[in-house]
């Protein structure tokens, strides 16, 4: 029987050594860029420190919200970092990006024989904007726990178990 984990995760407001910025300032992307695709939304820089660069629309519901949130993310494929900071000025966004960080975080069971690389993340700094941190980590505790139940079989989950 495999036991459910769930990264012990900070939200902080210290903005030095992170390992990724994701920023909603997308005056930030150089011109160049945006005549390449003036479609795009969002821009991974390599800079020093990673910077995602995205360009949230307002009028969007929750739904959409977190959907973009999720494909914002998806381009940092399959990096894991320990420190990101959430730098803006619009709260509904940054909660978003929270919530799409923290179901990154969610680990199923693996009957496999070699596991997958744990969780990386620890900390979730917020600069220029401010979420319900404490309410945030218990939904995605919550949701990580019902798709790792989902994802036992059958034989696995008996009252003994």
């Amino acid at each position: 029987m495999q036991n459910f984990t769930f990264a012990n995760i900070a939200f902080t407001e210290n903005r030095s050594g992170s390992d990724l910025i994701i920023t909603m300032d997308d005056s930030q992307v150089p011109a160049a860029l945006r005549q390449l695709d003036s479609d795009a939304s969002a821009w991974l820089l390599s800079e020093s420190t990673p910077t995602l660069v995205v360009a949230p629309k307002a009028d969007k519901s929750p739904f959409e919200r977190l959907t973009q949130a999720r494909k914002w993310l998806a381009l940092l494929a399959d990096a894991n970092p320990g420190k990101v900071t959430i730098a803006g000025n619009d709260d509904d966004w940054a909660e978003a990006l929270v919530v799409a960080l923290l179901a990154r975080q969610a680990r199923l069971p693996n009957f496999k024989k070699k596991a997958p690389a744990p969780a990386a993340l620890k900390e979730i700094a917020l600069d220029g904007v401010s979420v319900d941190s404490a309410r945030l980590l218990a939904e995605a505790q919550g949701n990580a726990l019902v798709r790792f139940l989902s994802a036992m079989p059958a034989s696995e989950l008996t009252p003994a178990s």
